[in-house]
C-alpha cells in the first residue's frame, strides 16, 4: 500500500485547501494511505499558491525541505504554472496544475476516477484536514474549538480576522476560474476561464451540510459574481435557489466584483431581505479610478460608493468586507490616499490589503514606473495607522506581509 503526505500551504487560498481535501478523499476511495509525516511516506503531494510573492517563496522553499525527505515530491496547484521557470530552477519533478487534477489518476492509479470524487467542502491546510466537525473526540479538535470560541466572543461573530480562522464552516464552491482579464492578476492564468457548477448540484452541497448540522457557509469561487455567465444561469438565481431552503443558515458570500453588485443591485437588495446572508466580500482593489483602470477593473469610485451604502443602510447587520492592492504600478500618494478615504467612506466592516507583487505573466510587469518596495512598505504602515486611528482593529500577516481589518466588536451569535 503507497503512502501518501497531503500537505497544502496555510497562506494559500481557499480553493487550492479545498482542491487538497479532494485529493486526499481521492486517496482514500482508492486505498491509499495517507500518512501525517513526509518522513513517512512514499509520495509528498504539494499544493502550491503562487498569487503573490511572498506565497511564491514559501512555496518554493517548503519545497527544497520536501525534496530531503526521501519520498517523491508532486508540486500541485497554482505555482507550477504561475511560476514555473521559478519552480524549475529547483525541482525536476512530476507537477499537477489547478486545471489538471485529473492526472492524479495517472499517477495514482485506482478504481474511482478523480472526476467522480465529489467537490470538497471542507478545507486541508498544512498536514491538518479542517473539516470544521466538533463531533470528532481528539485533542487538536477539542483545542481548536476552544480558540474558535475565544476568538468568537473576543472578537466578535462578525469580525473578519474570526471569520477567516473559523473551522466550522461548510463551503460550497460554485465555479471555477474567472472571466476578467486583471491586469495584475496571475490566479486566472492558473485557474482558467469561469466553469461554473450547476445550479441543482449546488443546492444538493447546501443541502448536504444541512443534514451535516452545518449552520454556516461560505459560498466561493475565483470570481463569484461571474456564476452561470457559461451554462446561461447568473448567481441571483443561485441564490434565490439556496434561500428557498427554509431552514436556519447563515451564507457568507466571498469574491463578487463590483461591478456585478452595481448591474445587480435591485435584485440583490431583495436577496439581502431574507436576512440570512450575513457577509459579503467585494474586492475593489484601489480608490483611485486612474490606478483601477490600469488594473482593467470597475473605475467608477462613485457608483461603488453609493451601492455600498445603499446596502449599509438597508441592512445595517449585513457585514461588507474588501480587499486592497498597495503600490500598484505608478500609484501615486495622491492615488494612495485617495484608496484610504474610500475604504473609509464606505464604511466597511473589514478587509485584507496587500501589497503589490510582480507577476512576470502579466501586463502589470510592463506599467512603469514601479513602485518601490520602500515605499510600499511605509504606505502599509501609514494604512494600518489610518485604519486604527478610525477604530479599526488590524493584524499583521507577517507571513505574506499583508494586514487584516475589522471594526471592533460589534455583538455575537
Amino acid at each position: 500500500m503507497k503512502k501518501i503526505f497531503i500537505y497544502c500551504e496555510p497562506l494559500a487560498c481557499r480553493r487550492r485547501a479545498l482542491d487538497a481535501y479532494r485529493t486526499y478523499v481521492y486517496m482514500l476511495k482508492n486505498g491509499y494511505k495517507v500518512v501525517s509525516s513526509p518522513r513517512d511516506a512514499d509520495f509528498i503531494v504539494f499544493f502550491t499558491c503562487a498569487a503573490v510573492n511572498e506565497t511564491t517563496d514559501l512555496a518554493l522553499e517548503k519545497i527544497k525541505k520536501f525534496q530531503r525527505c526521501g519520498a517523491e515530491l508532486i508540486v500541485a496547484g497554482c505555482l507550477p504554472v504561475i511560476e514555473k521557470e521559478k519552480l524549475l530552477e529547483i525541482f525536476a519533478g512530476r507537477t499537477v496544475g489547478t486545471r489538471e487534477l485529473k492526472k492524479m489518476e495517472d499517477i495514482f492509479p485506482g478504481k474511482v476516477k478523480y472526476s467522480d470524487v465529489k467537490d470538497a467542502n471542507f478545507l486541508l491546510y498544512g498536514k491538518i484536514l479542517l473539516d470544521g466537525d466538533p463531533r470528532k473526540p481528539t485533542l487538536r479538535t477539542l483545542y481548536a474549538n476552544i480558540v474558535s470560541s475565544v476568538m468568537k466572543h473576543t472578537l466578535g461573530r462578525d469580525s473578519l480576522i474570526y471569520i477567516l480562522y473559523r473551522k466550522d464552516l461548510f463551503h460550497i464552491r460554485v465555479a471555477w476560474g474567472c472571466p476578467n482579464r486583471c491586469s495584475y492578476c496571475a490566479i486566472r492564468i492558473s485557474t482558467g476561464d469561469i466553469r461554473s457548477k450547476p445550479v441543482e448540484r449546488c443546492v444538493e452541497e447546501l443541502k448536504d451540510g444541512l443534514e451535516k448540522n452545518f449552520k454556516d457557509f461560505i459560498i466561493t469561487a475565483e470570481n463569484v459574481g461571474a456564476y452561470g455567465l457559461d451554462i446561461n444561469s447568473n448567481l441571483v438565481e443561485l441564490l434565490r435557489e439556496f434561500l428557498k431552503i427554509k431552514e436556519d443558515y447563515r451564507l457568507i458570500i466571498r469574491n463578487i466584483p463590483p461591478w456585478w453588485i452595481i448591474k445587480n443591485l435591485n435584485s440583490f437588495l431583495e436577496i439581502l431581505e431574507d436576512g440570512r446572508i450575513t457577509a459579503i466580500e467585494v474586492p475593489i482593489e484601489s480608490g483611485s479610478q486612474r490606478i483601477l483602470q490600469l488594473m482593467r477593473r470597475y473605475p467608477y469610485i462613485d457608483k461603488m460608493k453609493e451601492c455600498f451604502l445603499t446596502i449599509k443602510d438597508s441592512f445595517p447587520n449585513i457585514s461588507i468586507y474588501t480587499h486592497v492592492i498597495i503600490g500598484f504600478p505608478t500609484e501615486s500618494q495622491k492615488d494612495f490616499e485617495e484608496t484610504l478615504t474610500f475604504l473609509r467612506d464606505c464604511r466597511f466592516d473589514g478587509g485584507q490589503i496587500f501589497p503589490f507583487s510582480i507577476k512576470d505573466c502579466t501586463e502589470a510587469k510592463n506599467i512603469e514606473p514601479k513602485v518601490s518596495k520602500d515605499v510600499i512598505f511605509a504606505r502599509m504602515k501609514l494604512a494600518k495607522r489610518f485604519l486604527e486611528r478610525e477604530k479599526y482593529r488590524v493584524v499583521r500577516v507577517s507571513g505574506i506581509n499583508a494586514l487584516i481589518f475589522d471594526k471592533k466588536q460589534r455583538g455575537n451569535w
